[in-house]
């Protein structure tokens, strides 16, 4: 028996990262914490407007394919999806991928890239942006991050 018990989705007591439906990827784990269904408004007086997803507790492996979404609405200026390695202290040390400039006032942002670890690797920052530095106060609302093992975005969960 299949159940999805607020975390994961278990099959015959066994937690699983995904589930096929007809040949077709229905369910995926959502490896980030720290996320949420509800909107969150971002706000921002000026400058790149950066806001971090989830939290940097989950893990991914080298060579292993990964898909970020996130979903977005009322957007003051465009807005991209963007993957970071970050080390111990919290420092940049490599862009992984990124989306195009989203323009669209609402809707699904995600992006699938495999992971290529930097030697001083600790964790992954996914975040939204804005696409150039604004000069005038900005602003973005956005829900129910999602990182999960392969490139099939599913459903948040």
């Amino acid at each position: 028996m299949t159940t999805i018990n607020g975390k994961v989705c278990v099959v015959n007591g066994t937690p699983v990262d995904k589930v096929f439906s007809n040949g077709r990827q229905v369910y995926g784990r959502n490896i980030a914490s720290g996320t949420s269904s509800d909107w969150q408004k971002a706000s921002f007086p000026n400058d790149w407007g950066i806001t971090y997803l989830c939290d940097p507790t989950y893990e991914i492996v080298e060579g292993e394919t990964y898909t970020i979404q996130v979903e977005v609405r009322n957007m003051t200026s465009p807005i991209m999806l963007e993957i970071w390695y970050n080390n111990a202290g919290s420092n940049r040390i490599g862009l992984g991928s990124q989306t195009k400039p989203t323009t669209s006032n609402d809707g699904i942002v995600s992006v699938t890239f495999t992971a290529h670890l930097p030697d001083d690797y600790t964790y992954l920052e996914p975040n939204l942006a804005f696409t150039s530095p604004i000069t005038s106060p900005g602003s973005y609302e956005f829900r129910q991050c999602k990182i999960e093992k392969g490139s099939v975005a599913t459903p948040w969960t």
